[in-house]
């Protein structure tokens, strides 16, 4: 879902006028509005083109896609005028795997939050500021004002694209994003893939030994590597960039598929069951790094997810996969023979699960 954010329109026309080009440009499944649409406010000066009753009309052109909350600058006689629901004071949505706590900022703010979830994030307008910021327990998140930007900012909206903010200016043109973190451990982050990661992965996805241990057919050029690549970022809902904490570095994927291969097994119904496949770049192997990043995946998914076992597996040649799966918890369930993609050869594939204790 592609989700665009402004706030702080004010009544301006000009403004309004760009955020609908800018909203045509996007095409996005929805508008979320954080407040303070049509008046200016008595501490704001008048902003460019200010004119109510146009940015109502136009905003109510395209009301079937817009989500609303409160600003301390509307009351009900905007109501009257705007087609669509505006005066809740918050809006709870779940979006691309994110909760998102969406409030104008005069009521509830970073220094003030309202009860929520860890991990929410927090969505205001009200300052004027284009923010981000990790506090205890949740993100807090600002696209800044359209039409009166403050403290040196430019006007600017909020586009949320799979789990990435990217602020654009008004004329589209982004200048900052945030990728949202999966988890992180204390040397690494796990978070989605993003376009700048290809020259990283790239080096990982025609890596040889990681192709054999993976029986993946060896990948000999860029244009193969570019494809795996946009299958982890795009297709792949739960595909993982396993980054660098200290440098920004991609150093491996993990993926986690909710609908293990094993789980048709007699034993395993009505469990609920997650599968995990990996890599490390061949630099950073044996220093823990990939074992770090799933002790932190499997807490998670035990513990926050609630699954009840965890499947994995690995070919009989791969010795490191075998004690670091056996390291982790995981027990033999079954094995297999399968034609490796890479040599056409014969292997044995050891399928292992791990139980929730």
């Amino acid at each position: 879902m592609k989700l665009m954010i402004a706030s702080d329109l004010h009544g301006s026309a000009y403004y309004a006028r760009k955020l609908m080009d800018a909203y045509a440009a996007e095409a996005p499944d929805k508008l979320l509005l954080l407040g303070d649409l049509l008046y200016h406010g008595p501490r704001n000066a008048l902003p460019e083109g200010y004119d109510c009753m146009a940015v109502a009309g136009m905003l109510n052109s395209v009301k079937d896609r817009i989500v609303a909350v409160r600003g301390n600058c509307d009351c009900e006689i905007d109501q009257m005028v705007l087609e669509f629901p505006m005066m809740g004071d918050y809006a709870l949505l779940c979006v691309n795997g994110l909760t998102l706590y969406a409030t104008h900022g005069h009521l509830w703010d970073a220094v003030n939050p309202p009860p929520m979830a860890p991990g929410t994030v927090l969505l205001n307008g009200h300052f004027h500021v284009p923010t981000c910021e990790q506090h205890d327990g949740f993100l807090y998140v600002n696209p800044g004002s359209t039409s009166i930007p403050k403290d040196g900012s430019v006007g600017s909206y909020l586009v949320l694209e799979d789990q990435t903010f990217t602020w654009k200016d008004m004329d589209g043109h982004a200048y900052k994003s945030f990728t949202v973190p999966f988890l992180e451990t204390p040397r690494l982050i796990l978070r989605r893939f993003r376009e700048e990661d290809f020259p990283d992965f790239r080096v990982i996805a025609m890596d040889e030994e990681r192709n054999h241990m993976m029986a993946n057919p060896q990948i000999s050029d860029e244009a193969e590597a570019r494809d795996l690549f946009h299958w982890l970022k795009d297709k792949e809902p739960r595909g993982y960039a396993v980054v660098l904490r200290s440098t920004g570095k991609v150093v491996g994927d993990l993926t986690i598929y909710d609908r293990p291969n094993v789980s048709d097994r007699p034993e395993l119904a009505g469990k609920r069951g997650r599968e995990l496949s990996f890599s490390i770049a061949g630099p950073y192997r044996r220093q823990g790094l990939i074992e770090e990043a799933l002790g932190a995946v499997i807490s998670h998914l035990f513990q926050a997810e609630g699954a009840d076992y965890i499947a994995s597996g690995y070919f009989d040649f791969n010795e490191p996969s075998r004690r670091l799966h056996e390291k982790l918890g995981f027990t033999q369930l079954d094995t297999g023979r399968v034609r490796l993609l890479d040599t056409g050869e014969e292997a044995v594939l050891i399928n292992t699960i791990r139980w929730r204790l």
